[in-house]
């Protein structure tokens, strides 16, 4: 599969792997027209390698074109060229026609989606970290012990995001691990990691602190109970 994609970039240009398809909302039932003035307007546009309008039937209400970007799916410049057609290129070529036209295909549900995941992301945060904090809050009946769960919590995940943008953005030791090509990563990812990294903080942390307390119980002796406490967990957390 990726021989064949980076063959058919090669014979046809980037943006064949990653074409946009819209849809026309016609006036009238077969307006060719507004199809015909949609499709020239993005022919002329500089973003564009080809747009490629289907034949309109008599009675059809919606017309379609496909797009082809002169750049990759993964290229800053074709999300750019989206919102260039979405918010100019469409409603100027559309407006004296009375039509309407609306992008989709992979690359624009891409791009919306992550702008929907963007938008959610600091309140999954939030509440990932909030829940944590009021669970540990009451399963040890301490502030210093939730308070160092979330610190830790949120040093892990930076450290997670900094070696992903380190490997996939940056392409430190991509030979290595197989990464040849730099770019963004799928959009869900973040709050895959947010998740899977909160689940291990907090048992860990769970972990260890039940062991300390657990050796106290025992010793009374603070400062060796969270010694050997952390002896004791160190094998499992690592």
């Amino acid at each position: 599969a990726r021989i064949a994609y980076d063959l058919t970039a090669e014979g046809f240009g980037p943006g064949v792997n990653g074409p946009m398809y819209i849809a026309v909302q016609l006036p009238s039932a077969g307006d060719q027209a507004a199809v015909g003035a949609l499709s020239a307007a993005l022919n002329a546009d500089p973003g564009v390698a080809l747009a490629a309008a289907a034949p309109v039937a008599p009675d059809a209400q919606v017309g379609v074109i496909q797009v082809f970007p002169t750049t990759a799916p993964q290229d800053e410049a074709t999300t750019d060229l989206l919102f260039h057609l979405r918010e100019t290129v469409i409603p100027q070529a559309l407006e004296a026609t009375g039509g309407a036209a609306f992008v989709g295909g992979f690359q624009a549900v891409t791009v919306d989606f992550t702008k929907v995941l963007s938008d959610a992301l600091p309140w999954f945060l939030l509440i990932v970290v909030g829940l944590g904090f009021v669970a540990l809050l009451f399963l040890f009946r301490s502030i210093l012990v939730p308070v160092t769960a979330a610190l830790g919590y949120l040093l892990s995940l930076g450290a997670a995001f900094g070696a992903v943008a380190a490997v996939f953005q940056w392409g430190w030791f991509g030979g290595p691990l197989g990464v040849h090509d730099t770019g963004p990563v799928i959009a869900f990812m973040p709050i895959l990691l947010m998740g899977v990294l909160f689940g291990l903080a907090m048992d860990y942390q769970v972990f260890l602190v039940s062991t300390m307390r657990s050796r106290f119980v025992h010793e009374s002796d603070a400062r060796r109970s969270v010694a050997r406490g952390f002896v004791d967990s160190a094998r499992v957390v690592t």
